[in-house]
């Protein structure tokens, strides 16, 4: 996957930890569940929300910091097992499922991304790779666990 934007800047830093002459970890996640309402606020124009042809694997962002938290108590590591959600999603169906839950009346615009981000995005070159750690809240519990707004 060619890497741009925030991943880019992402995969700079890594390199630095790694060079950086201190003993480090390294994890890496998926999204998080409130990816969706922050997507659907940023690619919001009126009544339509531009959504990208994504498939994610979501995870809570709880799990993500009690596994940073064993991490640090661990002592370094080097690079962990990425840790994504429990199930593959369509990011078209969770910004729904969102948009339901709170009541927004929105029309779904589906977006697709050009150049390798885009293809990464579609293709599934987001989602961790067999063998990378498994959060166990799914994208549904935690929908069903906020409030309505």
């Amino acid at each position: 996957m060619g890497a741009s934007g925030l991943y880019a800047g992402k995969l700079v830093q890594e390199d630095e930890v790694r060079h950086g002459g201190i003993p480090w970890t390294l994890l890496r996640s998926t999204q998080f569940h409130e990816f969706v309402p922050m997507s659907i606020k940023a690619a919001s124009v009126g009544p339509l929300v531009l959504v990208p042809t994504m498939d994610t694997q979501p995870v809570a962002a709880k799990e993500v910091a009690a596994a940073l938290v064993d991490a640090a108590e661990a002592g370094p590591k080097g690079r962990l097992p990425d840790l994504g959600g429990p199930r593959t999603e369509h990011l078209k169906g969770l910004v729904a499922a969102y948009l339901a839950k709170t009541r927004q009346k929105k029309l779904i615009v589906p977006l697709r991304v050009p150049g390798p981000m885009g293809k990464a995005m579609r293709n599934g070159g987001l989602i961790p790779a067999p063998g990378s750690a498994v959060g166990r809240q799914t994208f549904q519990e935690w929908l069903d666990a906020i409030g309505a707004a």
